[in-house]
């Protein structure tokens, strides 16, 4: 088993770099390393540290850890939206549950295709059960 920190290069590097302006992270990616990456390639870190955390040598881990000991650890949460995170999640886990965790394609276009075929699957299951709300005068 490995530490999800020790993956974060392929993650970026497999991802468009022109578009990626933060990464949004559990504290699984927590780490100086992570931070310094991240700052070399301009990408704003939103990551959770551990509550065991103690300051280190790169600034903007630092500056995190030192406001959640300041203001609290849901304060730094809800300056940063860190929900947003867990709204990710929770996507993710509909999708494997309805969708299915494997992808059936062999073929890297093909589980391009497959993947974009089951977000719009998604969408549309969503839109379609959505209640609407409306104010009663």
């Amino acid at each position: 088993m490995t530490d999800d920190h020790k993956y974060l290069e392929s993650l970026i590097q497999s991802a468009d770099i022109d578009k990626t302006i933060e990464v949004l992270a559990d504290t699984g990616y927590d780490s100086n390393n992570t931070y310094i990456i991240l700052e070399n390639k301009g990408i704003k870190a939103t990551i959770a540290p551990p509550k065991s955390a103690k300051t280190s040598y790169t600034q903007p881990r630092s500056d995190t850890i030192n406001y959640i000991k300041e203001k609290g650890y849901h304060v730094e949460r809800n300056k940063n939206k860190y929900g947003r995170r867990e709204i990710v999640e929770n996507t993710i886990y509909r999708y494997k549950s309805i969708i299915g965790a494997k992808l059936r394609s062999r073929k890297w276009d093909n589980q391009d295709v497959e993947t974009l075929l089951g977000c719009h699957i998604l969408n549309k299951m969503t839109n379609l059960g959505m209640p609407q709300s409306l104010k009663l005068t």
